[in-house]
């Protein structure tokens, strides 16, 4: 909400102690307590200087303020970063682009934002970034469909008079008309339409008419005598409103999903004001059934959402409805499998960051931290070392200015507790938006390889809880624990998955043998479960679509491979 209310009711101008100066014509304003339109640091026109105090504005929704702010950052600075130096070995975040895009659909320039948002999605991607350009192609998509308004002249007056005693709808959205025009006999009766082209309406002889005007269509009595040039506008047909506008980036169609729950990222919007997202689903031969539903509330609304899902293949649809019976739809088939189990030993070791939030944004609390520990430990995903492990680890996070710890820091932070993998987490928090954004850094090389972020915004917002949760629920979706089949050729070997089925290069798999197992002669039915050991182990060197190659030495495996299991960690 643009904090305009201030002006009304005479609120002074003034500047928050302790925070940065300003030049001149932008000073800060202070509302309930709260400052807008300052930085951190004395300001020196710095480009970090503006981008910082644009967000400041923008929190407050001073976005002619912001907008500017964030021009001048741009015209220093052109790309976006996680991690973008500005003096020395000081970093920030850097959303110029993003955020210029941000306050500019704010504002209704929606056409000027787009290659702002497709600027950072190059530089950048950010699931923020991804859920604004979700926006704007609905939007565009929506407008494509309608006509645009005819460039009329100006309305002339004319020595005319229509009466329109009966107004009526008609079908497909048209309404029909009914009156008398009261002018003399060189005046005619037009309908025009929103693409500019007109048609000639039947007047009798009295002046009295009935017509059908189409959504957009308008009514006008032209004077041919005069040239028929002059207009004079009586009625319209009010457009009907804007259809709603549905987005479900997240997971794509004919994904293959593992576990219980699925993990969807959506955004919704609609003119007439929200009310709820159904989703249906039919799976094989059983008929569709609505599975789940969500209260909206509001214009726009967007963030993730958990379904719980049966294995099989499932055909969802999601519908969206508006406050003025209007509704969209919107369809995605997937392939749901049945969550692996592995034993405890087997999940590789991770060490867990504390979120890290960029100095231009509001701190992480405590509060945030123990829900976003909570969640990822609850998920079971991997086993975790407990991050205040290592002090040299603590005194670097000291450090951190742009809420994102320098891969290779964080490699060598695993390594040195022995962790396989290193999770970092970089938190947003805004006034009314959470966002997260999550990376697993391989520890001995350095490498990331996997991310997975979250955005939320309005009310979802509101509830940390659901949001951390399915932080780790997306993580989990996009680095899940997998169960391959293993094929031999020649001198490699390879697993039967690839990345359509989650497999990414560095995951590490588990060659097993189960030994000791009691069967029934007669039926093969296991009648005792025998030890499950580790035969050898291998990372995943190349990833093809539907199989991979492990890193593994033909010669360490025994010769008759199908008693074999092969898991991820």
């Amino acid at each position: 909400m643009r904090w305009c209310l201030w002006a009304a009711l005479g609120a002074a101008l003034v500047v928050a102690p302790g925070c940065g100066t300003t030049r001149a014509g932008s000073e800060p304003i202070v509302i309930d307590g709260q400052s807008f339109g300052v930085t951190t640091v004395p300001f020196r026109g710095r480009w970090w200087h503006y981008y910082e105090r644009g967000v400041s504005w923008a929190s407050g929704g001073f976005w002619a303020e912001a907008e500017a702010d964030f021009r001048a950052a741009r015209r220093l600075r052109q790309s976006d970063s996680r991690r973008a130096r500005t003096y020395s070995m000081r970093f920030v975040q850097c959303f110029v682009n993003r955020e210029l895009a941000w306050v500019l659909i704010q504002q209704g320039h929606r056409d000027e934002a787009r290659p702002y948002l497709m600027a950072s999605l190059d530089a950048e991607p950010s699931a923020k970034a991804v859920y604004l350009l979700e926006q704007l192609d609905g939007a565009e998509a929506v407008a494509d469909q309608l006509p645009l308004a005819p460039d009329l002249p100006e309305p002339a007056p004319l020595a005319a008079e229509v009466v329109v005693t009966e107004a009526a709808p008609a079908a497909n959205e048209a309404l029909a008309v009914q009156g008398r025009v009261l002018a003399d006999a060189s005046a005619q009766l037009w309908a025009l339409a929103a693409d500019g082209s007109v048609r000639l309406l039947e007047l009798a002889a009295d002046g009295a008419f009935a017509a059908e005007l189409a959504a957009g269509e308008r009514l006008a009595v032209a004077d041919t005598a005069a040239g028929a040039a002059e207009t004079s506008l009586v009625t319209s047909v009010s457009e009907p409103p804007a259809a709603p506008e549905l987005t479900v980036a997240d997971p794509a169609d004919g994904a293959v999903l593992y576990g219980e729950q699925i993990w969807l990222r959506y955004s919704a919007r609609a003119a007439a004001g929200l009310t709820r997202l159904r989703v249906l689903d039919a799976q094989g031969e059983v008929a569709s059934r609505e599975i789940a539903q969500r209260d909206l509330a509001g214009i726009e609304q967007g963030g993730t959402w958990s379904l719980a899902l049966a294995p099989g293949q499932h055909h969802l649809r999601f519908v969206l409805e508006d406050s003025a019976g209007t509704s969209v739809e919107l369809s995605r088939s997937v392939d749901v499998r049945a969550p692996v189990a592995t034993q405890r030993a087997w999940r590789a070791p991770a060490l867990l960051v504390p979120l890290q939030a960029p100095r231009d944004g509001l701190p992480v609390t405590e509060e945030d931290d123990a829900r976003y520990a909570a969640a990822l430990l609850s998920d079971g995903r991997f086993r975790y070392i407990d991050q205040r492990a290592d002090d040299v680890l603590t005194r670097e996070l000291a450090l951190v200015d742009a809420g994102h710890l320098d891969r290779l820091t964080a490699a060598e932070a695993g390594r040195r507790l022995e962790a396989r993998y290193v999770l970092a987490g970089t938190m947003r928090r805004g006034h009314h938006e959470l966002e997260c954004y999550l990376r697993l850094i391989h520890a001995d090389s350095g490498k990331v390889v996997a991310t997975a972020d979250a955005y939320a915004a309005g009310p979802e917002a509101a509830v940390p809880e659901q949001f951390f949760a399915a932080t780790a629920g997306r993580l989990r979706q996009v680095f899940p624990v997998l169960q391959a089949q293993l094929l031999r050729d020649s001198s490699l070997t390879h697993i039967d998955l690839g990345e359509r089925d989650g497999v990414h290069k560095r995951m590490l798999f588990h060659v097993i043998r189960t030994e000791g197992e009691l069967r029934d002669k007669a039926t093969g039915e296991v009648l005792l479960a025998g030890e499950k050991r580790i035969v050898t182990s291998g990372e995943v060197v190349a990833v093809e679509a539907h199989r991979s190659e492990l890193a593994i030495d033909p010669e360490a495996l025994p010769a008759e491979t199908a008693e074999l299991e092969v898991v991820s960690e």
